[in-house]
């Protein structure tokens, strides 16, 4: 018993929405797993970006196994940027985890005309509505089709296949929370984490998603109203 205690005090278990983190304090590793039964797009979404684009300060990749949906990363040390007082240093990491992210829309971005994204947004939105569980009804789906109809009618007013809107790989879930510094060790050393959202879309995706604190749903509208008219 004394050994068994032992050996799980070496490892901690950590959940997460997609997957499930293993860690072992012996080796300074962390085993992250896909959940049982999830859909993996989001473990393999965050696996792929990372291979790709090595230049990411991203944790790296010691050993993976795609079809098993699990990868082993070196353990991370640091706190996110929500955390920590406000310095110079932590605001000279956001700069440069800013233009770490500004690189890889450097290498990936492309134009396309602001009609064709509007339409294929719409496919989009409808085809997620209509794959809501059955926690919602009909009529709950045919209001929500009702209103994003709604939407995507005022939208095409102002689109047009003359103007373009330049899209990039992002990440999709840019915020502090994601910005982990370790204040203690190097300086200005970051990395960035949870790339699981990362995805083709428009350029100032991330930037905004910043700005709005859009992890955080609570008086989310109001920042919304308040940025538009600012």
């Amino acid at each position: 018993m004394k050994k068994l205690i032992a050996i799980l005090l070496l490892f901690v278990f950590l959940g997460g929405n997609n997957t499930i983190k293993i860690i072992n304090l012996n080796l300074n590793q962390c085993i992250v797993l896909n959940k049982y039964q999830f859909d993996s797009t989001f473990f393999i979404n965050s696996l792929n970006v990372r291979k790709e684009f090595n230049f990411l300060n991203c944790p790296r990749i010691i050993e993976y196994n795609i079809s098993q949906n699990w990868t082993i990363e070196p353990l991370l040390t640091g706190i996110p940027l929500d955390r920590q007082r406000k310095t110079d240093k932590t605001n000279q990491v956001l700069e440069n985890a800013k233009s770490n992210i500004f690189e890889l829309y450097k290498k990936t971005k492309t134009n396309i005309s602001l009609e064709s994204y509007v339409d294929s947004k719409m496919i989009e939105i409808k085809k997620e509505i209509d794959s809501l569980n059955s926690f919602y009804n009909n009529v709950q789906k045919e209001k929500l089709h009702s209103i994003s109809d709604y939407i995507f009618s005022r939208l095409q007013r102002y689109s047009s296949r003359r103007t373009f809107i330049q899209l990039a790989m992002t990440h999709g879930d840019f915020h502090l929370g994601n910005i982990i510094y370790d204040y203690k060790n190097l300086p200005l050393e970051f990395k960035i984490i949870d790339w699981e959202y990362s995805d083709i879309r428009c350029i100032w995706y991330d930037n905004l998603f910043l700005e709005l604190n859009s992890s955080s749903t609570k008086n989310l509208s109001f920042r919304i109203k308040k940025w538009i008219k600012e």
